[in-house]
């Protein structure tokens, strides 16, 4: 089966879209303070244009092919050399849930051209959610939250290298 190849010219409210989760270094509370269940943090939302970036991860729900074979990388790649975070996968929701009343935000295909030789700087899934003017950066990114833990999913990475067992370590310390 061939890969999902998206519409360029508008996103259908059955797609799936998810917002990347990079880890941020802050402070961690007590240790004996529990983090609520099925949230995510406010920055993960956040955005300093005017436009919030999102990735088309399937046309009626999670492409497993898209996430493994093209996202999955780009993801781990945005994460050492743009933003020196880990990368931990994506809030996941419906594009209607976007687009529909009382929100009705719009979602608009914005496909990213490589930059130089790095195949992984092109994104022909990517979107993007226009804010209005009415809205700051940080309520757009509460209003965005809000909806996107609604209906909870997150959507986790494959981890971006394998790890090396006992034989492999035993061969390299040896020189075999």
């Amino acid at each position: 089966m061939a890969l999902w190849k998206p519409n360029a010219a508008t996103v259908a409210g059955s797609e799936f879209i998810g917002r990347r989760l990079f880890e941020r270094p802050g402070l961690k509370g007590a240790k004996d303070q529990k983090r609520p269940s099925k949230t995510f943090e406010l920055y993960h939302f956040e955005n300093s244009d005017r436009e919030v970036s999102v990735d088309r991860l399937g046309q009626t729900s999670v492409d497993g092919k898209v996430k493994k074979t093209y996202l999955n990388a780009r993801g781990h790649y945005a994460a050492t050399l743009m933003h020196k975070r880990e990368f931990h996968g994506w809030a996941v929701t419906q594009a209607k849930i976007v687009q529909s009343p009382p929100s009705s935000y719009p979602i608009l295909p914005s496909p990213i051209a490589q930059v130089g030789v790095e195949p992984l700087t092109e994104n022909s899934f990517h979107a993007h959610i226009e804010m209005p003017d009415r809205l700051s950066p940080y309520e757009m990114a509460v209003i965005l939250k809000h909806m996107f833990e609604k209906n909870y999913r997150l959507e986790p990475c494959i981890p971006s290298g394998k790890t090396e067992g006992w034989l492999g370590r035993a061969r390299r310390w040896l020189g075999i």
